[in-house]
């Protein structure tokens, strides 16, 4: 298993109203994510990682209706989730990590979005992510 830290950041906006748009494809074919809150946390990890094989991937959805000809691959990987505030030892939250093709951070090893049951993070900063899978170090831990 690999645990890796994070710090949590704020992000534009965007991903709110999209992921709400974006759920009920999501359901049809990975149902598991049916219970996530319609937003997600972006974590800056302290370490970077590259996910060779999400747990799952969508074929090309078209979306959005501003732009009925886009479409996009989406991914998610199955993660544990933690909130690191100091004072307490919380609990592992299910979740995933929810990577779209198009965000302006889907190259970034060191940026992912966090999709789970809606939790408060008004006083957290940082988290851990657990990672069940086979891991290797290069430059950065690549995730099998």
């Amino acid at each position: 298993m690999l645990i890796l830290e994070g710090q949590i950041e704020n992000g534009y906006g965007a991903a709110r109203p999209n992921f709400e748009m974006q759920m009920p494809y999501f359901v049809d074919t990975f149902p598991e994510i049916k219970g996530c809150y319609f937003g997600t946390i972006n974590v800056r990890l302290d370490v970077p990682i590259k996910i060779l094989k999400p747990d799952f991937q969508t074929t090309p959805i078209k979306w959005h209706p501003q732009h009925p000809n886009m479409e996009e691959v989406f991914s998610f990987t199955r993660i544990n989730f933690q909130i690191v505030d100091g004072s307490k030892e919380n609990p592992l939250i299910e979740a995933w990590i929810y990577d779209p093709q198009h965000s302006p951070h889907h190259r970034d090893p060191f940026y992912y979005e966090v999709v789970t049951s809606k939790i408060d993070l008004s006083a957290v900063r940082r988290c851990r992510v657990y990672l069940n899978r086979r891991y290797k170090e290069d430059r950065w831990f690549i995730i099998d």
